[in-house]
């Protein structure tokens, strides 16, 4: 986000073209004064943000192309932000941490945009190279997302979310309280969802044999168990959740 202005008192084609290879925002004879070279400086500053917000809003385009592409998963971030809102709410999360965590949910599989749907929508076990394939998604959202300004504090969220407690997730192996709460919280909401909605593998499965493989795989190391615990006392109250025609969460409780 910060412009690159080469200065030159004298400028040729050959400069130009140089420092544009070189990837300068800009070349600039010397300005005149000082007030030419600062009105210059805000010109190019209101150009970069409006550069972010564009960029902003095509990468959250992708996102929902990949959500609504999966047609299994039709509607998943969307589920994920109702259960992971209530999840921040419960942490006693402000306005813009639930606000971060909201992007988070709608952001965190864009980086499936380069996994083949041969991979993605495969009826049955992943071979271990898919499976590396796979896993590499979480750091190619980060990528995508980092040029973005207003998505740098989500960015952790989104390269951590399949990070587990012991130490076994990925990409980068964190333990414990060293993957952010956003994360851990997001990552409970994805695992929910992902069981209560038909897959290519198998069918939804019910509310309560969703609950009991989160609090097996809390067992197992996995998850945040208090993250776990909390969700499961959300769950018993329906009105946390608004009805949906797939949502498995507020049929149980109704």
């Amino acid at each position: 986000m910060v412009p690159i202005v080469l200065l030159k008192s004298e400028l040729s084609q050959w400069d130009i073209h140089s420092g544009q290879e070189a990837g300068a925002t800009d070349i600039w004879t010397n300005p005149p004064t000082l007030w030419d070279a600062l009105r210059r400086i805000e010109t190019l500053f209101r150009l970069k943000m409006h550069m972010d917000e564009q960029a902003k809003s095509v990468v959250i385009a992708l996102a929902r192309s990949i959500d609504s592409s999966q047609n299994l998963r039709n509607g998943h971030s969307q589920r994920m932000v109702d259960y992971a809102e209530q999840l921040g709410k419960g942490f006693g999360f402000g306005a813009e941490d639930l606000q971060e965590l909201r992007m988070a949910c709608w952001l965190h599989d864009v980086g499936k945009i380069s996994i083949p749907e041969s991979i993605l929508l495969k009826p049955g076990p992943l071979s271990a190279t898919e499976t590396k394939i796979m896993q590499e998604h979480p750091a190619i959202g980060e990528k995508i997302c980092t040029p973005i300004k207003s998505f740098r504090n989500i960015l952790p969220v989104i390269r951590h979310h399949h990070e587990k407690m012991d130490g076994s997730g990925y990409p980068d192996g964190l333990r414990g309280e060293a993957i952010p709460l956003k994360a851990r919280i997001l990552q409970v909401a994805d695992i929910y969802d992902a069981l209560t909605t038909d897959r290519p593998y198998r069918g939804a499965l019910s509310h309560s044999e969703a609950l009991e493989t989160l609090f097996e795989e809390t067992e197992k190391g996995w998850l945040d168990a208090g993250v776990v615990l909390k969700f499961s006392r959300i769950c018993n109250c329906y009105e946390y959740f608004p009805m949906r025609e797939r949502s498995m969460l507020a049929a149980y409780c109704s």
